[in-house]
């Protein structure tokens, strides 16, 4: 069984949030209480032409 822990619709709207505010990849895992690693793959998953929505990536996820 995996502990991993999914990314909830909450925490890609605060992830939303703190990158368009530019804030780093580590001060968002830390605001968040998630690995810099974890908000690195989402982002890199979830950016399309240079922005980052929790809508498409809660959509990609429900999809995959």
């Amino acid at each position: 069984m995996s502990h991993y822990k999914h990314i909830t619709p909450v925490e890609r709207e605060k992830i939303l949030l703190l990158h368009s505010q530019n804030c780093t990849i580590t001060y968002i895992a830390n605001s968040i209480g998630r690995d810099k690693s974890t908000i690195s793959r989402e982002l890199s998953r979830n950016i399309v032409d240079n922005r980052y929505s929790a809508i498409s990536a809660q959509t990609a996820y429900e999809a995959r």
